[in-house]
């Protein structure tokens, strides 16, 4: 079977072949106003073709941040400005069942980058795209709700990196050293928002986490960095929060409890042992 994937920007395809693209997310009946002008407004588009014919689409675009709003988790909304979307795959014996799908998606994902991604789709047990997004790393975040143009079932997923992991440890200070909250107040989706136009996200406060490839386990531990350069802070703690290596200053201690309070939440733990497995797959053993 000879299949063709083609990922470019959309300015690099022809009148003729964003057509045929905007013929099947027309035919795909799950987005509102189909266009070619939305087509040009994504980031990256997937071509797949079977005997020159178009099978499959996707692409990497950028669009409103609603569904972080719907499934209740707005918090992680700065950290995502592109969605993994418009995958269809047309029903056709000679493709069934050959994973093009979970190809165009990874060819896209390829091509992005290691930048966020999110992706929404139904939530249902014969929704093929929801185990692409699973095999694909991505993880179900906050709750489902109901889709306004679908009324089906809607589910948010990410996929989320070192720079996220970062980037949500630096709003966590942000909310307890300058919004004065609790770790209660916080959970209750309470927040202290600084209202400032900004092109990206950046760290306040400095602090990396770095989960790094052909690592080694210490005592038998999968471990991480935790630095922070400016301040002279180099250190290494294993996935429970005990530290294992210190250089430099010590980390003062209100750094220190929240950096105990984040790396004990469910959802880092899920991320740090992802991260190290990814990194280090023959040391998928360690605690």
């Amino acid at each position: 079977m000879m299949i063709e994937i083609t990922t470019d920007k959309p300015i690099n395809f022809s009148t003729k072949e964003l057509e045929s693209f905007l013929k099947l997310l027309i035919e795909q009946n799950q987005i509102v106003n189909p266009s070619i002008d939305k087509i040009k407004g994504c980031y990256l588009l997937c071509f797949a073709k079977y005997n020159n014919q178009l099978f499959g689409i996707g692409a990497i675009k950028q669009v409103y941040k609603t569904p972080f709003d719907k499934a209740k988790v707005s918090e992680l909304k700065s950290f995502y400005n592109y969605e993994l979307g418009y995958l269809y795959v047309i029903d056709h014996p000679e493709i069934r069942g050959k994973g093009l799908g979970k190809e165009i998606s990874r060819q896209l994902i390829s091509s992005f980058g290691r930048e966020n991604l999110f992706a929404t789709t139904e939530e249902s047990g014969s929704n093929p795209m929801k185990f692409i997004l699973e095999k694909l790393d991505f993880q179900k975040v906050g709750n489902s709700y109901t889709g306004t143009n679908t009324g089906k079932t809607i589910a948010l997923y990410i996929r989320e990196t070192v720079k996220t992991i970062e980037l949500i440890f630096d709003d966590l200070l942000t909310q307890i050293i300058k919004g004065n909250l609790t770790h209660e107040e916080i959970e209750k989706g309470i927040r202290y928002e600084e209202f400032q136009q900004v092109s990206e996200w950046k760290l306040k406060y400095g602090y990396k986490f770095n989960v790094y490839s052909n690592d080694h386990l210490i005592n038998g531990k999968k471990h991480f960095h935790f630095d922070n350069k400016s301040d002279k802070v180099f250190t290494k703690f294993d996935f429970k929060g005990n530290l294992l290596e210190s250089k430099g200053k010590p980390i003062p201690s209100n750094i220190m409890k929240e950096l105990m309070y984040f790396v004990k939440k469910e959802s880092t733990q899920i991320n740090l042992h992802k991260l190290w497995d990814e990194q280090n797959p023959t040391l998928t053993h360690g605690e």
